[in-house]
């Protein structure tokens, strides 16, 4: 009796502390986002010209490190984004590629292509625009910083769902014909699910050049006007005006910075999904492999808030799967693509 009592109580806490983990991820990330968001849409001379950065100020210095935290946060969502925009790019162009031959011919040499284009290469020719997209507006440069983390990643990731979608095992796609699925659903059923241990992975892997991107973007600053150069806060202006100044201390200060930005990401993100994704990993029967370790998703995953939040996921997973294709039939949108298949 009292080893029952005993398991209920650690039950118990055990449900109460993966709510608090679960929330505390939402709050924390909801906090970044919209700290960034009121920030980014202000005008481009706002931000502190190189200049003004150069001497110590001794109420409100650049390199103070109470500052290293809000320049964090700023950072962290620039990667976010740069990596949501990356998944949606891949998930477009690789299908398109691996279904139709006529894109396949356009996308597999380009996506080759600019794999290989360095990261200056990128921002020599998208400044100007993206800043024209936004002008006098912080969101050019934030654009911009976006865009470099974009392009240090979404190649990988291309290649990799391209890749898995054309190795899907045949009796899968046996089991997927007899039961007359859709291209919609074969492709969200079998072929991204297939898809996602390796497609994580990537990312993981590709992180390092997306942060080397998103550091050397922040560094590389704008100028506007000719006689005004202006830089965008974030932990590499941090870097970049500390060095300036040679306060090594400084950089030191925004080394730790990026690292706990990565180790953030790496344990409340990245973990979880990866321990998660090995249930949808493919295996013959011969396999032997344990799951990988996620203390963050085995807390989080039997908690209510946890289940609860599974259950709005599964409510979206039906529309998804089988509402939104009706649309597009009703609107006759796959016409389209069936002269892409030529």
């Amino acid at each position: 009796m009292f080893s029952f009592n005993h398991d209920i109580r650690q039950r118990n806490r055990r449900n109460i502390l993966g709510n608090l983990i679960l929330i505390g991820i939402i709050a924390l990330f909801v906090i970044i986002i919209i700290a960034s968001l009121l920030e980014m849409n202000r005008p481009i001379s706002t931000l502190p010209s190189q200049n003004s950065l150069a001497k110590v100020s001794h109420t409100n210095d650049f390199l103070s490190i109470s500052h290293l935290v809000y320049y964090s946060m700023r950072t962290m969502f620039r990667m976010i984004i740069g990596m949501l925009w990356s998944f949606l790019f891949s998930i477009i162009f690789g299908v398109l590629a691996a279904r139709y031959k006529t894109a396949r011919r356009i996308i597999l040499p380009l996506v080759n292509f600019l794999e290989s284009v360095p990261l200056l290469g990128f921002l020599t020719f998208t400044t100007a625009w993206l800043l024209g997209l936004f002008p006098g507006n912080v969101l050019g440069v934030e654009a911009l910083a976006i865009f470099a983390v974009f392009t240090g990643q979404v190649w990988n990731i291309v290649l990799t769902l391209y890749q898995t979608m054309e190795v899907v095992p045949d009796d899968l796609l046996d089991v997927v014909t007899q039961f007359k699925c859709s291209a919609w659903e074969k492709f969200w059923r079998l072929e991204f699910v297939y898809s996602i241990p390796g497609l994580l992975w990537n990312v993981v892997i590709s992180q390092t050049a997306a942060w080397f991107a998103l550091v050397a973007s922040e560094q590389a600053t704008v100028a506007i006007p000719r006689n005004t150069t202006l830089i965008l806060p974030g932990i590499g202006s941090y870097i970049q005006i500390a060095l300036d100044r040679a306060d090594y201390k400084a950089c030191i200060w925004a080394v730790l910075a990026l690292l706990i930005n990565i180790l953030i990401l790496n344990f409340l993100i990245f973990q979880p999904l990866i321990k998660a994704s090995f249930y949808f990993k493919y295996d013959n029967g011969t396999g032997k492999s344990q799951p990988p370790k996620s203390i963050i998703y085995d807390l989080v995953q039997p908690s209510t808030l946890g289940q609860f939040c599974l259950k709005i996921i599964n409510q979206f997973k039906n529309w998804w799967l089988y509402s939104l294709p009706r649309i597009w039939y009703i609107l006759k949108l796959n016409i389209i693509f069936k002269y892409l298949n030529k």
